[in-house]
This record gives structure tokens, sequence and C-alpha cells, in this order.
């Protein structure tokens, strides 16, 4: 069956878009998304040079509201989703190992000088190098997450 030419320029009009809304759709949410993220990763770099608990507490409440941020974004692609969930996440899991971190200092400050002062400094020792492994961990989630968003979502050209 042959289309006739108005028929076949409406479709073609329909379908540019159609296909044009979807992928606007997918660049705003991009946009939205690395905003938020964008966000996050400026408190922590922010942040990076300053190690007392104050600092390292807010930073944890910081990070924890971005990732309440990330999930209420109203993302509809698929793949987005998937990397919505990822910062989310990782913002999260960061936030909790600055926590527990802050928790460690500031139980680090109260230790008695005494044999069982030590065995609280061992233990002190032992978790904060377990909420240290735990936010590098989540830190290198974030960055790979980064680096497969950016094939779905370039940065816009400077051009």
């Amino acid at each position: 069956m042959i289309l006739s030419r108005g028929k076949f320029l409406i479709i073609s009009l329909l379908l540019t878009t159609f296909l044009g809304g979807c992928l606007r759709g997918k660049v705003q949410q991009c946009e939205k998304l690395i905003d938020v993220v964008h966000r996050g990763n400026s408190l922590i770099t922010a942040q990076s040079d300053r190690y007392d608990i104050a600092t390292t507490k807010q930073l944890a409440l910081a990070l924890d509201g971005i990732a309440n941020q990330v999930e209420k974004l109203d993302i509809h692609n698929e793949e987005l989703q998937t990397f919505q969930n990822g910062y989310s996440q990782s913002f999260r899991e960061i936030a909790i190992g600055l926590t527990q971190t802050a928790q460690v200092l500031e139980t680090g400050q109260t230790i008695p000088v005494s044999f069982q002062g030590r065995q609280q400094l061992k233990q002190a020792k032992q978790q904060m190098h377990q909420a240290t492994i735990r936010t590098q961990q989540a830190g290198d989630r974030h960055d790979n997450i980064t680096q497969e968003m950016l094939v779905s979502c370039p940065p816009k050209s400077t051009n």
C-alpha cells in the first residue's frame, strides 16, 4: 500500500514530534539527575580537607539529604532509573560511613588512659577502618556509575 503524500507527511511529523519529545525528555531527565549529583559531589569536594567531627556529621546529613533528592526525581527512562537508584544508594552509603566515622571520633575523645582504654582504642581503630572501607567502596561505586552515565548522558557541548 502506498501512502499518499499528505498521510506520509502527517505520519512523519507525528513520529518526529514523538521521538523528539522522548529524546528531549531523556535529556531533561539526565540534566535533573546530573544537577542533584553535582550538588552532592560539590559538598564532598568542599569538605574533603576537613576532618573534624562536626563537619563529618554535617556532611553525612547533607549527603543523606542528597540521596533523598535523587530518589524523589521524576525519572521515567529505565536506564536513568538505574543510575538514579545507584546514586541514591552510593550517597546514602557514603553518609552512613561518615556517620560511623564521626561516632568513632567522638568515642575516641572519651577513651580513658588505661588498659581498658587501650582495648577501647583498639576497637575504635577497627571500627574506623570498617567505616573507611565502607565509604571508599561507596565512593568507588559512585565513580563507576558516573562513568556509565557519561555514555548515556554525555556532557553538554561548550561550543
